[in-house]
């Protein structure tokens, strides 16, 4: 169910027609709220979550082309870390096709969708947030990269996300150690 049916008076509390909030509060939440749901949603209410915030643009951030610190807007940080996975072509292969899927993205508090748009690839992530509330942001798919040494998939979020920036998770395979390893 969605949030606002299991909770109307929450529902109406947000849309204004109580000044329990102030009125800019009460916008502030109305501009930023992603949809909100009680109970795990299903893949098809992810995927029309996403359609409805598709035409959203990306939030106001650099981008993958400004990652270098001192370009960076104060208070952006950039997380990097990495580790080994595996080794071996087999192993490659398999963390590739995992990637691709963004099996990564699958968990008992976390689900992801891919849905293609008219003109876009988007990607809604949805996360239980407390105990049994459900938030979807929608994100817009970048770059999809799978190749024989290296696989790759990366988006920014879109002004229907609460946060503003962008990720990239990658796999690739290192002939020289047969090392396999997530970035």
């Amino acid at each position: 169910r969605n949030f606002f049916q299991a909770f109307p008076r929450f529902g109406v509390i947000l849309r204004g027609a109580s000044m329990s909030l102030s009125p800019l509060l009460t916008l502030c939440v109305a501009l930023w709220m992603p949809p909100v749901r009680v109970g795990r949603p299903s893949p098809l209410a992810i995927e029309e979550d996403a359609l409805r915030a598709a035409a959203a643009p990306l939030s106001k951030y650099n981008g993958s082309t400004d990652l270098d610190a001192p370009r960076l807007p104060r208070g952006w940080h950039v997380n990097r870390a990495e580790t080994v996975i595996g080794h071996g072509r087999p192993a490659y292969e398999r963390a590739a096709n995992a990637l691709q899927r963004l099996e990564l993205l699958e968990h008992t508090w976390l689900t992801a969708r891919c849905v293609c748009a008219t003109d876009r690839e988007l990607l809604a992530v949805c996360s239980r947030q407390w105990g049994c509330v459900w938030l979807t942001n929608t994100n817009l798919v970048l770059r999809r990269e799978c190749g024989a040494r290296r696989s790759s998939v990366s988006w920014g979020t879109t002004r229907r996300h609460v946060l503003a920036g962008e990720e990239t998770v990658c796999v690739t395979h290192d002939a020289s150690t047969e090392g396999v390893r997530f970035t």
